[in-house]
This record gives structure tokens, sequence and C-alpha cells, in this order.
């Protein structure tokens, strides 16, 4: 319960972190800041649609830690992106980490 809620806290400041960059720093207008998004209600959608397979596969308990392990890292690409093609790449890791995260929610 605990790793919830610590899970939740940086979620929170990392999304809202996020959209200060795509706009500032990234040069993002509304338009790619909602396609960023996107990226990550589609990557929640994944895991919602694969969280139930990997459950039944790996197991309930051991399936919530490596879910958060294996995508959370993929967050640090966004800070490395510039105005360009790596952003669009760099969105791939908000993407991982909503996957990450329903897979974990689910189990």
């Amino acid at each position: 319960m605990l790793g919830d809620a610590v899970f939740s806290l940086f979620l929170a400041l990392y999304q809202s972190m996020l959209l200060v960059f795509l706009a500032r720093e990234a040069g993002l207008r509304p338009s790619g800041i909602g396609l960023v998004l996107s990226g990550m209600g589609c990557g929640a959608l994944l895991g919602a649609l694969l969280a139930t397979r990997v459950a039944a596969r790996v197991g309930q308990g051991r399936v919530i830690w490596p879910a958060s392990l294996a995508t959370c890292p993929s967050t640090a690409l966004m800070p490395v992106a510039r105005p360009g093609w790596s952003l669009y790449v760099a969105a791939a890791g908000p993407a991982a980490l909503s996957l990450g995260g329903v897979v974990r929610v689910v189990a």
C-alpha cells in the first residue's frame, strides 16, 4: 500500500512537470502535447489488455514490482529530448510508464 502511494505521488509530479517541459523546453504546441499524452493513454490501454494475461502467466504478486521497475526507467528518455524527431522517440517513455502502471494496478 505504501508502494502504491509513493508511485502515485511521483507519477503525479512527473506528469505535472511533463506538461511544463513539453511546452517550455521542447516548444510543443498544444496539439503536440496532446499527441504525447495520447501516447500515454495508448500505453495504458495496452497495459489493460495485457494485465490479466501477464498476471496469469507470472502470478499476481510477482508482477507488481517488475512491471514498474521495467517501465519506469524509460521515462528518463524525456529530459534528453530536443525539438524534432528525438522528442517523439522519447514520448515512448511515458507510454511505457502508463503500460507498466496499469499492469501493476490491475494485478
